[in-house]
């Protein structure tokens, strides 16, 4: 802590923050944060610009600012080949960044010559001149999925939205979830959808078996298919999950509509009350150019006046922008802010384009007066923000407010009083990490210990005890129509291999290997198989380790199920959400680091040399003929490796089908397989 410290602050440049722990806890927090970095940006290359500022004074900019071609160029490149994507995908339009004691969003101006990174005051929170890492924590490549939620759905039908057309998408959606096991391809797009198997790179593996090797489930006609116990038992984790959130959160996918991070107009060229936005999935290949009414939100929505209906209008000035959402800066007040306090620093921003779903009337968007910002009498040290954290810990109230806040709506709609005022009080609350000021549970509105609505029950609870009621508004409506069923993966208890691996093995060999460059399905040497039985066995030892540490078994010896740590879920049944899934995400990031390092042990020992040797550039794919058989004789090396990895996995698991590990060790020796399939097509 000392050195982190030291690195990235001055005492001439905290003079501000020293009477303030929030803050100061604040910015020793941001060297903490979760980030890849990517390059060193030069010091000319860095151009400090001021905010943006409506005539009342306003900052329009918060946190959002322009970055070259030339340069977004340069950091894109290196930022794939660290992350080891080689990919034909031009850069992204935004990436938010950390970059010294700078962060926030950074959007492509094609108008900036050379490599130039500007920064603004609302985006720097300390000096540290000396470190100019330019570190990516998000990119704008790919548009995200919508999905509703319970204080949404409150809004949309106060204000007048169409709720048959948020039933017909609740009806949409629990059929996704159960035609999950309907064919491979589909799960694939409903995995990415709710990412769900994302550690183990699930729906690319699933995508890859169709396209590469064109197999599916096994049908009831009786074509030939692929359907491992694990792969049925990670499909029915993330079924139940998909409608298990949509159960008690109410969490509905709407389809053609997006979330999007927010940038601002750098060209000057939308008027107060326009946005532009136009989405590209590079996967599909398809572009949508967004054009009319549109409602815009943010989450968390609490006040009426979070939903807003605005015009997507064109302009050529911003025709290179894709996947972002860009906001105007004229006018006195940012459209950002007005959505629930937003800013354009990395927020995301819901556009719903489905015209059922507009607000038929609009509220003015809420507006309150800041608490103020905690301080005390002498310079903070560590004691002073360790005081804060604690405070923090026991007067964080964002939870209850929002509970309360449902509470009230569904009696007298989100409109009264009540709601209001906690509209008011949640906007305090989010802010207390920075202000250091809690909101006083003694000036909440409560309801003391009347009954609450039914879509308020707890995961596994009954719902219609003296402690609820039947809600008449539609979240209640909602909640009751989820079909439900505790269910819990089971262990193998077959005598033969549960992986189906014989189907795969055909349908890899049905590819001609040859042609591509790639070896021959055979036995792998003996040192080779060796190497990957000792990675194997190092692999189960970790997994069984997460596993144990994730269980909720009363036996702490028994680790949650192989298929909940590669679905990404937890079947167990949660009364708080909030842990729920902050222990998911725990268990998500620790398979996601051992699934990478699994996959870097599986790659040829060329492969990571040339990684630290060269600077080529990934995303093209004009080679020299050196670099072709370079390349084809990487990827027919590691295809070698990656299949003697698949190889003694299927042997353990026919001598011990239920082996711990095996099978989701296969699942990322298979993906790789087929990746290398695809890459040595790509290079034909």
């Amino acid at each position: 802590m000392l050195m982190v410290k030291s690195g990235m602050q001055k005492p001439s440049e905290i003079v501000w923050l020293q009477h303030y722990p929030a803050r100061l806890g604040a910015r020793w927090s941001q060297a903490f944060s979760a980030t890849y970095p990517s390059i060193t940006v030069q010091r000319d290359e860095i151009r400090r610009i001021d905010d943006r500022k409506s005539p009342s004074g306003t900052v329009m900019t918060d946190g959002c600012s322009p970055i070259s071609s030339d340069l977004m160029r340069t950091i894109w490149k290196e930022y794939q080949r660290t992350r080891q994507r080689a990919t034909r995908n031009s850069h992204p339009s935004a990436l938010q960044f950390r970059l010294g004691g700078s962060k926030g969003m950074v959007v492509k101006d094609n108008t900036l010559v050379g490599k130039v990174v500007c920064l603004r005051p609302s985006q720097t929170k300390f000096e540290a001149p000396d470190n100019r890492t330019f570190d990516i924590q998000a990119t704008s490549s790919q548009p995200k999925a919508m999905f509703l939620n319970r204080p949404l759905i409150t809004l949309l039908e106060f204000l007048g939205a169409d709720c048959g057309r948020i039933t017909e998408l609740q009806d949409a959606s629990i059929n996704e979830a159960r035609s999950l096991h309907s064919s491979v391809e589909y799960a694939s797009k409903v995995l990415q959808q709710h990412g769900l198997g994302a550690s183990f790179n699930i729906p690319s593996m699933l995508n890859n078996i169709k396209k590469v090797l064109r197999i599916d489930f096994e049908m009831d006609d009786g074509q030939v298919g692929y359907r491992s116990d694990l792969l049925v038992n990670s499909l029915k984790c993330s079924e139940t999950h998909i409608l298990r959130e949509l159960k008690y959160r109410a969490r509905i996918r709407v389809p053609g509509s997006y979330t999007l991070y927010g940038v601002s107009d750098e060209w000057d060229c939308l008027e107060e009350g326009e946005i532009y936005a136009t989405v590209f999935d590079q996967k599909k290949g398809i572009r949508e150019e967004i054009e009319g009414r549109v409602a815009i939100t943010r989450s968390p929505q609490i006040h009426p006046g979070d939903v807003q209906l605005v015009d997507a209008v064109r302009r050529d000035q911003l025709k290179h922008l894709t996947n972002v959402v860009v906001f105007s800066c004229k006018g006195n007040r940012p459209l950002a802010s007005c959505l629930g306090g937003g800013d354009l620093d990395g927020d995301d921003f819901n556009l719903i384009l489905d015209p059922d779903l507009h607000p038929k009337e609009t509220w003015v968007p809420g507006a309150y007066k800041s608490l103020g910002i905690k301080k005390t009498n002498h310079p903070c040290g560590i004691s002073d923000v360790v005081d804060f954290i604690f405070d923090y810990i026991q007067s964080d109230l964002v939870g209850q407010i929002a509970i309360m806040h449902l509470r009230f709506a569904d009696l007298n709609g989100p409109g009264c009083n009540e709601c209001l005022q906690l509209a008011e009080h949640a906007s305090h609350a989010v802010d207390f990490p920075k202000t250091g000021t809690p909101v006083r549970f003694q000036d909440i509105p409560t309801l003391n210990k009347q009954p609450k609505p039914d879509f308020l029950s707890h995961e596994g609870r009954d719902s219609t005890g003296e402690n609820f009621y039947n809600s008449k508004k539609l979240l209640g409506h909602l909640f009751r129509r989820v079909p439900l069923e505790h269910w819990i993966p089971e262990e193998w208890r077959g005598v033969d291999s549960p992986s189906n691996g014989e189907v795969i093995e055909h349908a890899l060999r049905g590819v001609v290997l040859h042609g591509l460059g790639l070896p021959a399905l055979e036995r792998p040497p003996e040192e080779l198989c060796q190497e990957m039985q000792y990675l194997l066995d190092e692999y189960c030892d970790q997994l069984t380790a997460i596993g144990k540490v994730h269980t909720l078994s009363k036996n702490k010896d028994i680790p949650a199920s192989e298929a909940e740590l590669v679905s990404g879920t937890l079947m167990a049944n949660w009364s708080d959400h909030h842990r729920c899934r902050e222990a998911v995400n725990a268990m998500n990031l620790q398979t996601h680091e051992l699934v990478r390092a699994v996959r870097a042990e599986i790659r040829a020992r060329e492969d990571h040399q040339q990684d630290e040797d060269e600077d080529d550039t990934l995303d093209d794919y004009d080679y020299e003929e050196e670099d072709f058989y370079r390349e084809n004789r990487l990827i027919a090396e590691n295809f070698k490796r990656a299949w003697a990895a698949w190889y003694v996995a299927e042997e353990v698991l026919r001598e011990y089908p239920a082996s711990y590990g095996p099978q989701s060790f296969g699942f990322i020796a298979l993906g790789r397989m087929l990746e290398l399939i695809k890459a040595a097509k790509q290079l034909l």
